[in-house]
């Protein structure tokens, strides 16, 4: 499967500010060093701390993290169970929190995202406390931040199907 363009603009609205990347090389809420639209900066880039980027730069390396992440989920043994709104969801989430939440097998998310029941309508009580705990990666150097509650609701809207609900607070 392949994140579709509303997930790409979803991610986008996630990574910066109103969905215009940020041109210029910061260190994000963990110390990282981050440019255009969330991507890490790796030696391979050759980019430091203040220096500018164009757009297109910034959506090449979008793109090319997106492929990344969606070779990712690709890996999970239920993919073919996912609608295009979980795949999507899925992929946000590997996209800012990494890999291993979602494919080290004994996670809880992993789990339910290969739990059969996860796909029913309606979703297990169960899968679904699997799946909203599998989702709470909400700390970035050590703090809780609003922001990152905030992404994992939506992602977690997006992946159940409802619609502003709210799965984690800032105290849960």
């Amino acid at each position: 499967m392949n994140v579709s363009s509303s997930g790409k603009t979803f991610i986008k609205e996630h990574e910066c500010i109103g969905g215009k990347p940020d041109l210029t090389v910061y260190e994000d809420a963990a110390g990282y060093p981050t440019v255009g639209y969330g991507h890490k900066v790796t030696s391979a880039d050759k980019l430091k701390v203040g220096d500018k980027i164009t757009k297109t730069k910034a959506n090449s390396l979008f793109t090319s993290d997106i492929s990344s992440f969606e070779e990712a989920a690709n890996t999970l043994p239920k993919l073919s169970k996912m609608n295009q709104d979980q795949f999507d969801a899925v992929v946000s989430l590997i996209f800012n929190v990494g890999k291993d939440p979602v494919l080290k097998t004994t996670n809880d998310l992993y789990v339910a995202l290969n739990d059969n029941n996860t796909y029913k309508k309606p979703i297990s009580s169960a899968c679904k406390k699997a799946v909203v705990k599998g989702f709470t990666y909400t700390k970035a150097g050590g703090k809780r931040l609003q922001g990152l509650v905030d992404r994992r609701n939506d992602e977690l809207n997006l992946f159940l199907g409802t619609d502003s609900v709210e799965y984690i607070t800032m105290d849960s």
